[in-house]
C-alpha cells in the first residue's frame, strides 16, 4: 500500500508543482491548453512539445541528469549513441544501419518510386538530376560502434543498394561510399583529417571540399557543368566548433569535459576581388539537401 501510494504522489507530483509554478508567477497554468483546441493529433503533439519546453523540470534538472548518467553510465539519452574511444552518433544513423529486412525493402522501394517520378518530372522541363547519397558517420565508422566490425567497410550500408537501384532505373547517382571508406583508411598513415568529426554527425571541413571535387568531377564527366565565369582560391582556415551530439545529449555541463574541436576548413574567395564566394541566384546547377 505505501509503494502505491509513493508511485501516485511521484506520478502526479511534477504537473501539481508545475502548475503551482506557472500560477505563483502570473501565468495561467499551460496544462489548461489541452482544453482549448479541438483533440487531434498534431494539436496533441504541439501541446507535448510546449509543455515538455516549459517545463522547470526540464530545464532545471534534465541537464544534470542527463550529464550524470552519460559521466557514470555512458549513456547519451534518446538522440545518442556512444562508441568507443569517445565517439559519439546519432541514433537514428545508427537505426537505419541495422534495420531488418522487411525495413530494408520499405526504405528502398518508396524513395525509388518518389525518386524517378522525380526525376521523369524534370526531364519534361529539360533539367537532369544527379542523386547523391550522403554516407552516414556508422557507414563508414562501424568499428567504432562495434568490435566485430572493421575499419575496411566490411559493415555494408544498404544505401549502396538504393544507388544500385536508381542506376537501374536509369537514374544519374553517384557513390561517395567507396571514396569515403578509402579516404578514412588513408587518413592515419597520410595524416589526413578524419572524415567525420568525432562528436558530431557532420563530415570535417576538408572532407566537404573532398565530397565537392568528386560531384564536380561527375558533373564534368557528364557535360552537365556550366562554362566557368570566374575564378576561386581557397584559403585555409581553423573554425572552432562543438559537437551538435554533445547538444543532443542536453547536458550543458558537459560542455567541461567536451571542449569545442579545432576543426581545419577551405574558405572560398574570388582570385581577382578576394570576394568570398557567394552563391549566384542566376546559376544553372541547383544543390538540394535532405537529411531525411
Amino acid at each position: 500500500m505505501l509503494f502505491v501510494v509513493w508511485f501516485i504522489t511521484t506520478l502526479f507530483i511534477v504537473p501539481i508543482s508545475q502548475a503551482g509554478l506557472e500560477i505563483a508567477s502570473g501565468n495561467v497554468p499551460q496544462c489548461l491548453d489541452l482544453f482549448r483546441t479541438i483533440p487531434t493529433s498534431a494539436n496533441f503533439r504541439s501541446f507535448e512539445r510546449s509543455l515538455e519546453s516549459a517545463s522547470w523540470y526540464a530545464t532545471a534538472i534534465r541537464p544534470w541528469m542527463q550529464t550524470f548518467w552519460f559521466m557514470t553510465l555512458r549513456n547519451p539519452g534518446e538522440k545518442a549513441i556512444a562508441g568507443a574511444d569517445g565517439w559519439l552518433f546519432y541514433k537514428p544513423d545508427v537505426r537505419y544501419l541495422v534495420e531488418g529486412d522487411e525495413d530494408r525493402r520499405d526504405a528502398t522501394e518508396k524513395p525509388l518510386t518518389v525518386i524517378t517520378a522525380f526525376r521523369d518530372e524534370l526531364a519534361g522541363r529539360g533539367i537532369h538530376l544527379l542523386v547523391v547519397p550522403m554516407p552516414g558517420k556508422p557507414s563508414i565508422y562501424a568499428d567504432k560502434l562495434t568490435g566485430r566490425a572493421k575499419a575496411d567497410g566490411a559493415f555494408r550500408s544498404r544505401t549502396l543498394d538504393m544507388i544500385a537501384q536508381l542506376r537501374a532505373h536509369g537514374v544519374e547517382t553517384f557513390d561517395l561510399f567507396t571514396p569515403f571508406q578509402e579516404l578514412r583508411l588513408r587518413q592515419p598513415s597520410e595524416g589526413l583529417p578524419q572524415p567525420y568529426l568525432r562528436r558530431d554527425t557532420h563530415w570535417s571541413g576538408t572532407t566537404c571540399s573532398f565530397a565537392a571535387g568528386l560531384i564536380a568531377s561527375k558533373l564534368r564527366d557528364l557535360q552537365w557543368d556550366p562554362p566557368a565565369t570566374k575564378e576561386y582560391d581557397e584559403r585555409p582556415v581553423t573554425v572552432k566548433r562543438r559537437g551538435d551530439l554533445i547538444r543532443m545529449i542536453g547536458g550543458s555541463q558537459l560542455d567541461y569535459f567536451y571542449p569545442v574541436e579545432d576543426v581545419a576548413c577551405l574558405q572560398v574567395a574570388e582570385r581577382i576581388t578576394g570576394k568570398l564566394y557567394k552563391d549566384d541566384p542566376l546559376s544553372p546547377v541547383l544543390v538540394l539537401g535532405d537529411s531525411k
